[in-house]
């Protein structure tokens, strides 16, 4: 409870005060930190559990792992995928999709890939986590020829293979192969999963059918911010400014709250129409959402060139 209301102090307190832990309450405790943001002190108990001769369950090890993939650990990862053969775990899909997530995460393809080959067995859950990982590192190609491979055709895709592979199809700016797969979402009865509504929209959009994409978007009922922010980026990726700041209003007159993404699309936007008063207007409002320092610094290459135009247009 304590955990998900972002007090580690308290919750830290709490466990310290078990008298007999086990490994279901280390397990509880470092799962519930890698959960709610807090993955370094979870590889931090971990670390101190093994200290205490805890032997770790299947479900520890997926915790540390997912901690790894969160914080880019790859070293810490390749000693827990050691204990995980010592362990004799390695055998185990849930921990054999944790190690396959913490590897693409780690931006290790090729490790995953070679341990994915490897695998006696495969389901859904390792064979889109393998799909994801391709699509993730910029191997569109790699993550369509796994998807199309008749070696896996006993698998049926879910909403996240679908949205994966439709992401990759985004990445080719690939109309026709995108179209494809939206039938085969049609086909399968996945089409209308939150995560593969917003993933058409930004293949449309990013493969310039915007107005397919808006089509799409206009049948949506209960919009996301990704979904709105795919659609605002759709519009201003086709020097559709205007369309895209008209949308972003109507996001937040609707009660959608924006986020840094929505802010640099809007911000691009504004460059896109050559409009310096209009830059500097998101630059304000991206201060008074009060991002954290990691969205702001993204967002700085956006602010610059918005002010570079104002300078830009000053001199002519």
């Amino acid at each position: 409870m304590y955990v998900k209301a972002g007090d580690l102090e308290c919750t830290r307190k709490m466990f310290e005060r078990i008298p007999d832990r086990n490994v279901v309450s280390w397990t509880s405790m470092l799962s519930g930190c890698v959960q709610n943001g807090f993955a370094a002190h979870g590889l931090f108990l971990f670390n101190e559990m093994r200290c205490e001769s805890m032997q770790p369950s299947e479900y520890t090890m997926a915790s540390a792992l997912a901690a790894c993939a969160a914080l880019r650990s790859l070293h810490q990862g390749r000693w827990i995928h050691g204990s995980v053969i010592k362990h004799g775990l390695i055998y185990n899909s849930f921990i054999s999709a944790a190690l396959l997530d913490m590897y693409v995460k780690c931006g290790e393809v090729e490790d995953a890939r070679r341990m994915f080959d490897e695998l006696s067995y495969l389901d859904i859950v390792l064979w889109t986590t393998m799909i994801v990982g391709y699509a993730q590192n910029g191997n569109p190609l790699d993550a369509l020829q796994l998807f199309l491979d008749k070696k896996f055709a006993s698998i049926v895709p879910n909403s996240v293979t679908m949205a994966t592979v439709l992401s990759a199809s985004s990445q080719l700016r690939d109309l026709s192969l995108g179209r494809s797969i939206h039938g085969i979402a049609v086909r399968l009865g996945v089409v209308d999963y939150d995560v593969v509504v917003n993933a058409l929209v930004d293949m449309y959009a990013k493969c310039q059918a915007v107005l397919e994409a808006n089509r799409i978007f206009g049948r949506i009922l209960n919009k996301d911010v990704v979904t709105w922010n795919s659609m605002i980026a759709g519009y201003a990726e086709n020097s559709m400014g205007d369309d895209a700041l008209m949308l972003f209003k109507q996001m937040r007159l609707q009660g959608a709250s924006p986020d840094a993404t929505s802010l640099v699309n809007a911000l691009s936007a504004s460059v896109c129409l050559g409009d310096p008063l209009m830059g500097k207007s998101f630059h304000r409002c991206q201060c008074k959402q009060m991002l954290v320092f990691g969205e702001l610094f993204s967002m700085d290459v956006g602010s610059i060139q918005g002010y570079s135009l104002e300078k830009k247009l000053s001199r002519e």
